[in-house]
């Protein structure tokens, strides 16, 4: 877990308060972005499973590795917030992010295409819809992790684009409260 430790204090005032909080001002922006990308994950991940009317085995097992990329998040995380726009830090940071975007689209490639695990019928072109959906956030993650060591700037941009990507159209369209 990320540790978000409390500055220390050595002046009282407000120009101090502000100075102390600023001294961690990296850690509370990484974790607020991270937090903000989980969340996008987690909105995601009970989306989906709310549209299966059944899981087995395989699936579950894509689930344990998107989860066990995901729990790798605060540590990369606390990683990025010491060593903010290192490129290597940068790489690690969206590497993982990668992974769990590429298991996130194994599983539900394997749920839309070969397990026949959803509640109502999609269409062939809805399924492929939901896959190519799933897909800008791999490719995207997969450039930003390779761009890193040459571009990080555009690298710490991409990171930012793919969660903003999958959170507007749920904020302006999804009305569905599951």
């Amino acid at each position: 877990v990320l540790e978000l430790h409390v500055p220390h204090l050595d002046d009282p005032s407000i120009e101090g308060v502000l100075r102390a909080i600023g001294s961690i001002g990296p850690s509370l922006i990484a974790f607020a972005f991270s937090f903000l990308t989980l969340s996008v994950f987690w909105v995601n991940h009970h989306h989906f499973f709310h549209e299966l009317s059944r899981t087995d085995g395989r699936l579950l097992w894509y689930n344990n590795i998107l989860l066990f990329w995901l729990a790798l998040i605060p540590f990369t995380t606390a990683f990025l917030a010491q060593n903010p726009m290192v490129p290597g830090v940068l790489m690690v940071y969206n590497f993982v992010l990668f992974m769990a975007a590429l298991f996130f689209m194994f599983m539900s490639r394997y749920a839309l295409f070969s397990g026949c695990m959803l509640h109502a019928h999609l269409s062939d072109e809805e399924k492929k819809e939901g896959f190519r959906h799933n897909l800008i956030g791999v490719v995207l993650y997969g450039l930003a992790t390779a761009i890193a060591p040459f571009l990080p700037f555009a690298s710490a941009i991409a990171m930012v684009v793919v969660p903003m990507y999958y959170i507007t159209p749920r904020l302006l369209h999804d009305h569905d409260d599951h």
